[in-house]
């Protein structure tokens, strides 16, 4: 047997060589990803996205972002601005609509990633062993498989990408004093931005390569001679903020969280991350992580006691020199900042610990192990003495190799759809009330009513604080509808109302409300509710049209029999809080005109085609002659025969809240 392995490998210099092995094990370990299909935000990025299907939107890389279709608009409405990553979407679609093309895109970037990792710490160390281990580790880890296997994370790998080539420019440029490659590593800069915000910690990296590789001095990185090198770096971060603000605006990504709860979120989160490089197993695509401000629970010392000895390695390394580990801990560092700190914007729903967030970080740590392994636990040397440790270090080298081929297979198949990732995460993480909601409509879009039944009423039993709890009611409720079960199925949604944040997603649950007190016969609820939900998202097509579909049934069920009262009095309730005054009255030979408006800092919103009147203590209506709405003003007028102007009269103002007002107007 061969150990000299380690010796011949410094001996090539063709990169060819490592192309090919790393597109072989590439597709080894993630061949099978091929055959999987499209999960979780792919749908809406992706499947579902009709800007997708035309290069005739490709302007929307820059005026647009990945949510819009699904969000109806980007400004107010996602945290990701990512016009590379777009623009990847846009190029892939035309290749093929099929989950393999974007897939097999994936696969091509991780080779170029990978790749890249090889040429950074081979121009960075002049090593051709270690930047080959380097490159073996990070192909290997089983923490990037996510990342892979899931076509939504592919800004990861595209900033990745830049990033790494920001900085092997970055050296090229120290090493040459090149302009030109300068110039690229801004332009890669902003690349990256544009592919995912966490590259904008780049300057914190490079400036570490400046300290560590090339001996300048903190005083001489201050000088005007550098500094003005770090502060060019905000000419492609202003444009791009520019970009990105008229875009999607300037949200809250911070979140407003105490300080102790971003305390316990820095440490937990830090140590949890540098735990899960140095084992990642079980891998999991949700991690039901939850933030306190318990800084003296056993999770917290334990944490701060992690990050406490990250620290300790990294200034152990700066004192004897080890250059390499400290800045493959800086790497590790700076590439998780975004995610522990901005608590508001990470997993977007998920959980604030997420598997993919670590790709750009095991850079570092592949970094850290393989310069650990030859440099000082002098690996290689061990392996070219033909002894029996070597021996038994080959063997458990391959038999590693053999152990993580198996385990990252079954991880791929573990993604093959969502019914099947929902059910192995949900195994591992019961309390994933996300995803077992959307495992729930997957069983209702396919008609299997009882398994989806059973799944949110778990939710609703095991986890009603959920901050989507609305979104399980609703569904339940589109249970029952399926059922033909109208009183269970508005009760449901009733609750789904009840437990709104009133954010513009919520429009589907009051239109589903109204549509279910329509099929019922109660047309003026349907209209209530509708109204409701185009107060959420006016340009809703769909809600829009039954609005009207509404409107019309109540003139034909209602207005035309001369029953609105009693329907308005059976369905809506009455206000006892005094919003509406009586302005007056103007009379001519036939009819009489009544103006009425809100009493100061009273406003709400009438159902201006359903505003009637009775005789006072009767429920006989009197025909509406005409009505109009000065908006201007604030001031509503209604009309009717002068014949009633010497009874007291009883106007009725239904609104969009599902109560009306009663205005009594006295003969005169």
């Amino acid at each position: 047997m061969n150990f000299d392995f380690c010796a011949k490998l410094n001996k090539i210099n063709k990169n060819h060589l490592i192309i090919g092995i790393i597109i072989v094990l590439v597709f080894l370990f993630y061949g099978n990803t091929l055959f999987n299909g499209f999960v979780l935000d792919d749908l809406g990025q992706i499947k579902n996205n009709v800007y997708l299907r035309s290069l005739t939107n490709i302007p929307k890389v820059v005026t647009g972002c990945t949510w819009e279709y699904v969000n109806r608009g980007c400004l107010g409405r996602t945290f990701y601005y990512r016009p590379v990553t777009y623009l990847s979407y846009f190029l892939t679609y035309q290749i093929s609509s099929q989950p393999w093309a974007f897939h097999l895109i994936n696969l091509v970037y991780f080779l170029v990633t990978v790749f890249l990792v090889f040429l950074l710490v081979k121009t960075i160390s002049k090593d051709f062993t270690l930047a080959f281990v380097t490159a073996l580790i990070f192909l290997l880890h089983p923490i990037v498989n996510e990342v892979i296997n899931w076509p939504s994370a592919t800004a990861e790998i595209l900033f990745t990408i830049f990033v790494l080539l920001a900085v092997i420019f970055h050296l090229k440029y120290r090493d040459s004093g090149s302009a030109r490659n300068l110039i690229l590593v801004y332009i890669f800069f902003f690349l990256g931005l544009l592919s995912k915000e966490t590259a904008i910690v780049l300057p914190l990296v490079l400036i570490t390569a400046d300290l560590l590789f090339f001996e300048i001095t903190i005083k001489e990185i201050f000088s005007w001679k550098e500094f003005k090198k770090y502060l060019f770096f905000l000419v492609p971060f202003i444009i791009y903020y520019l970009m990105r603000s008229s875009v999607i605006g300037n949200g809250n990504y911070l979140g407003v969280f105490p300080l102790r709860v971003r305390l316990y979120a820095f440490f937990t989160l830090l140590a949890g991350y540098l735990t899960k490089l140095i084992y990642p197993y079980p891998l999991k695509a949700f991690y039901d992580f939850e933030l306190s401000d318990n800084l003296f629970s056993s999770k917290f010392v334990f944490s701060f006691l992690i990050v406490l000895g990250l620290l300790t390695t990294f200034f152990v390394s700066l004192k004897r020199k080890k250059r390499f580990l400290a800045f493959s801990v800086v790497w590790f560092f700076c590439f998780l900042i975004p995610a522990i700190i901005f608590l508001q914007a990470v997993g977007a729903g998920m959980s604030p610990f997420l598997e993919r967030y670590l790709f750009a970080s095991s850079v570092g740590f592949a970094f850290f192990l393989a310069y650990f392994l030859l440099s000082i636990l002098k690996i290689g040397e061990v392996l070219k003495k033909k002894s029996y440790l070597a021996k038994v270090l080959l063997f458990l080298f391959v038999f590693l190799i053999l152990i993580l081929y198996f385990f990252n297979y079954k991880r791929n198949q573990n993604w093959k759809d969502e019914e099947t990732l929902f059910k192995v995460t949900l195994s591992q993480v019961p309390k994933a009330s996300i995803l077992r909601y959307q495992l729930a409509n997957i069983y209702l879009k396919r008609g299997d009513l009882e398994p989806a039944r059973l799944e949110l009423e778990r939710i609703i039993a095991e986890n009603p604080e959920w901050k989507d709890i609305t979104m399980a009611y609703k569904s339940l409720g589109d249970y029952y509808r399926a059922k033909n079960d109208l009183d269970n199925a508005i009760a449901s949604y009733q609750k789904a109302v009840e437990t709104t944040t009133l954010s513009a997603r919520d429009f589907i649950v009051f239109n589903d409300l109204g549509v279910a007190y329509m099929d019922k016969g109660d047309y003026l609820k349907g209209a209530v509710y509708f109204c409701q939900s185009l107060g959420l998202l006016p340009n809703a097509e769909t809600v829009n049209n039954n609005f009207n579909a509404a409107l019309s049934m109540v003139e034909s069920a209602y207005i035309q029999k001369g029953i609105l009262y009693q329907k308005i009095a059976e369905e809506l309730k009455e206000s006892s809080e005094w919003r509406i005054q009586h302005l007056g009255k103007s009379c001519s030979e036939k009819t009489c005109a009544y103006s009425f408006s809100f009493v100061q800092g009273e406003q709400d919103i009438l159902l201006a085609p359903f505003i009637t009147a009775v005789i006072s203590g009767s429920e006989k209506e009197i025909e509406i002659k005409g009505s109009n709405f000065n908006q201007e003003q604030g001031i509503f007028e209604v009309q009717i025969e002068e014949s009633y102007s010497k009874k007291e009269i009883d106007f009725i103002f239904p609104s969009c809240r599902g109560i009306y007002y009663r205005v009594t107007i006295l003969p005169r």
